[in-house]
């Protein structure tokens, strides 16, 4: 009879989207083989021109979108899609606390749809070795706290011990499901991600595209589906312009990454989805779901 053991549980987390041991492909210096290098970069950073966040505070954001600048109001999530969210993560994180009790079935109730992994669909600029610009792609995604309390998150996540003791991992996931209970910590306005892989030398399809075309869908695989149309604004942590907001959401971005994952030797790309529009997708749902918008 197999006993459950710290190699057993760390073998198994490789292999999940919140994966503990998950390498990290965005440091090995990988080249993109077609050569497709467009002029993005600042030498060894990227600055996304074609987003402008100066009017946040008014509730829009400016992008150069199909060529031509418009202004979006950003309207956030729903109460809804909050709650689904927030439920679907307690569930998966209640799965690793099972875990760390030596309840060896907890594994296989572990799915990779849910709250954590949005499918992102974006459009606008051709790679090498396709005559296509769409492209969808699985992105693991987050929730951003508020900006009253962001620096707060930011210092507690900094305080994680990578130590694999059980008990220390157990006491993460536990802060973590502390976050998800809380409701009023998130900034409904916005999704986080990590462009994990992009370099000078190497960019995914979803790069280029957002970099020239910032319009993008996420789409959330579930018994509850929903959509969030958005504009997906690029902050590289190298740029030495950034401002005090766009650092926080980088800090913010990478230190939840590193708090499950392990410390990363860099901070990557942050990728900020601003909610312009939201829909229900979900099939059985027949009074509310089945494509019907739910914000306003």
């Amino acid at each position: 009879m197999l006993k459950f053991t710290r190699r057993n549980l760390l073998q198994a987390s490789a292999m999940l989207p919140f994966g503990i041991a998950l390498p990290m492909f965005g440091e090995k210096g990988l080249e993109f083989p077609t050569g497709n290098n467009p002029s993005f970069w600042n030498g060894d950073y990227v600055v996304h021109k074609n987003v402008d966040v100066s009017k946040l505070d008014k509730g829009i954001i400016k992008a150069k979108v199909n060529g031509s600048w418009q202004e979006f109001p950003v309207r956030g999530y729903s109460d809804g899609f909050l709650d689904w969210n927030l439920k679907n993560r307690e569930q998966f994180l209640g799965i690793f606390l099972r875990m760390f009790s030596g309840d060896m079935k907890a594994g296989k109730e572990i799915s990779f749809d849910g709250a954590h992994n949005a499918m992102v669909a974006s459009y606008g600029r051709k790679r090498d070795d396709s005559v296509f610009t769409l492209n969808n792609a699985v992105k693991g995604t987050g929730l951003l706290p508020k900006p009253d309390i962001i620096k707060t998150k930011i210092e507690e996540l900094n305080k994680g011990d990578d130590s694999e003791d059980m008990k220390v991992r157990k006491a993460k996931i536990e802060y973590l499901l502390d976050n998800y209970k809380n409701k009023e910590l998130w900034d409904r306005r916005t999704l986080i991600s990590l462009e994990l892989y992009s370099t000078p030398k190497f960019q995914t399809h979803t790069f280029l595209n957002v970099m020239e075309n910032p319009l993008t869908t996420l789409v959330f695989l579930h018994m509850v589906s929903y959509e969030l149309r958005c504009i997906c604004y690029l902050i590289d942590p190298k740029n030495p312009k950034l401002t005090d907001m766009e650092k926080d959401w980088i800090a913010y971005s990478n230190g939840a990454h590193s708090y499950f994952h392990g410390k990363s030797k860099v901070n990557f790309i942050t990728s900020v989805y601003f909610i312009i529009e939201e829909f229900d997708n979900s099939p059985a749902r027949v009074e509310k779901g089945r494509g019907r918008r739910t914000v306003p």
